[in-house]
């Protein structure tokens, strides 16, 4: 009976350090974010030290709204996944001038009506939805950009005026139901003029 028992308590041990190795997943799981608060925002730390908004939670409407270039000290580098999806309270947006990433539907469905980031050149994706549905954006005017995901300005029927400084190759996958805006770029963006030219968008170079 003795020997019984130590068979069953020995089998028990080796099933609960397997289960504790599967839980833990070794070393390779990376730990959890801590989510912060900084004024009306909810963000994490990356692992380069920059920080990414992941949440907007203000309560009051805004008509000109500057999202900070750093928030206690970090630089914002990231607009996350759906930060500003759905909200019906900001018009004019101000992007960071650190912001390198705009992510999958950050500002989905929300009430921006211009949005502008003409004060530095650290952008480089804007992702597939990142304003879709934005129905009330007449205005887009940034400095530069490297790569614009699919449906990125799907839906966004009140757009006019597309501005963009670097020759960034635009499809019409981004553009998806959007109104025939026009573009406003540099002459010696060739692949954005013609894409302008072959769609029928108005061309405007400065």
């Amino acid at each position: 009976m003795k020997k019984l028992t130590a068979i069953v308590l020995a089998v028990i041990t080796v099933l609960c350090v397997f289960a504790a190795c599967g839980k833990n997943g070794g070393t390779k799981n990376k730990p959890e974010e801590e989510t912060l608060t900084f004024e009306d925002y909810e963000y994490v730390l990356l692992e380069d030290g920059s920080a990414k908004i992941v949440k907007y939670n203000a309560t009051e409407s805004v008509d000109e709204l500057t999202i900070p270039d750093t928030i206690e000290n970090a630089s914002v580098t990231v607009i996350g996944e759906s930060a500003f999806e759905g909200c019906k309270l900001i018009r004019k947006v101000n992007l960071p001038m650190s912001v390198v990433t705009i992510e999958k539907k950050a500002f989905a469905s929300s009430s921006a009506g211009f949005v502008f980031n003409t004060s530095g050149n650290a952008l480089k994706a804007i992702e597939d939805e990142a304003f879709k549905d934005c129905t009330n954006l007449v205005q887009f005017d940034i400095r530069g950009v490297e790569t614009i995901g699919k449906d990125a300005f799907a839906g966004c029927t009140a757009l006019q005026v597309f501005t963009i400084r670097s020759d960034v190759q635009l499809s019409n996958d981004s553009f998806t139901d959007a109104n025939n805006f026009k573009v406003v770029t540099h002459e010696e963006c060739k692949n954005l003029v013609k894409f302008a030219k072959d769609n029928g968008h108005e061309v405007q170079i400065f």
